[in-house]
């Protein structure tokens, strides 16, 4: 009876995943679209003069000039090493580096992500065969959450080195975090501009703005929003996605459903989502593009764009058990 109510519970739990997963790949139709979503955020962050307005906003500094490195950049040390989405990657004529990022789902992981995140950063600011540590820039990982990160109802949480014996003793390794929540209650200790900025967030629409800096910031998001080009790149994304993904969600539903009743439920949702990645992959996305737009762990859907591309002729439960193993087999190194 224990087992017959667990497998009961795992067919509820699987099914309730299938539904919510539907839902949240569902694109939002373009007009829908605000700044805090990932696809209008990129767009209108790579406007130099709009990115330098919201680190100005939000670090309460003047900047002279930035310059954008790259969008989406997509960083790792090693091959098998999980790699990471950095949504804006920006530098100032100061050559401070900044790493922006839009959070608008708590994955509970947000401490550890900002410390591998600034990691991987610094494992690229070290130009090969430096000899001076000291030559590290001074950098900035700066997390826009629609949620609070820490609990404790605080508009913007800053963290930085220091030593636990004296507080005031910091390390001086030059780094800061910055977790910004939309959600905070703490807005008479903030800039008026910054309370301003996460109002804009949470209801561009229905917000009076009277910051300079946020106007110029939504006329950049109505441009691209009128902007024909960009509208039709998403548009062609998101009609192809949407077929695909009630289609897909049929059959993984139905596959779900089979695997809970077998041994194997693991392996017949990777192969189910296996035949998913097969099609995103054949049309040209990369393991980043793939990883968001079906909110998968990056480093899964990474290694599962090797195994494809080194055995294209498997089939998908083939590549399915090749990923348990290996990732067993990782986690018997460890």
């Amino acid at each position: 009876m224990k087992k017959k109510t667990e497998k009961m519970g795992n067919r509820v739990e699987a099914m309730d995943f299938v539904g919510k997963t539907i839902a949240r790949n569902k694109m939002k139709p373009f007009d829908e679209l605000t700044f805090s979503d990932s696809f209008l955020f990129g767009e209108a962050m790579m406007d130099e003069t709009v990115c330098k307005d919201v680190l100005e906003i939000i670090l309460g500094i003047e900047i002279a000039k930035v310059v954008i490195l790259e969008k989406e950049k997509q960083e790792s040390n090693i091959p098998e090493q999980k790699s990471i989405r950095m949504d804006i990657y920006v530098e100032d004529e100061e050559n401070t580096v900044y790493n922006v990022e839009m959070q608008v789902e708590d994955k509970k992981d947000t401490p550890k992500r900002s410390r591998y995140y600034q990691g991987l950063l610094d494992s690229k600011l070290l130009p090969a065969g430096s000899k001076s540590y000291n030559l590290l820039n001074k950098s900035f990982v700066i997390f826009i959450c629609h949620f609070d990160p820490f609990g404790e109802k605080r508009c913007c949480y800053t963290f930085e080195e220091r030593c636990l014996e004296n507080l005031n003793l910091p390390l001086g390794d030059g780094t800061q975090k910055i977790f910004l929540s939309t959600v905070g209650e703490n807005k008479e200790e903030l800039s008026p501009v910054l309370v301003e900025f996460l109002e804009y967030l949470k209801n561009p629409r229905n917000i009076k703005i009277k910051s300079e800096k946020i106007a110029n910031l939504n006329n950049r998001v109505e441009q691209i929003k009128i902007d024909a080009k960009v509208r039709s790149r998403y548009m062609t994304l998101k009609e192809w996605l949407d077929d695909m993904v009630e289609k897909e969600m049929e059959e993984w539903t139905a596959a779900a459903e089979e695997a809970i009743r077998t041994e194997g439920h693991e392996e017949g949702k990777r192969e189910s989502e296996v035949g998913t990645l097969r099609k995103l992959y054949q049309k040209g996305f990369d393991a980043t593009e793939t990883a968001d737009i079906l909110d998968l762990d990056k480093t899964y859907v990474s290694i599962i764009y090797e195994l494809l591309q080194k055995y294209p002729e498997r089939e998908d439960g083939q590549i399915a058990r090749m990923y348990l193993q290996k990732i067993e087999n990782m986690q018997v190194k460890k």
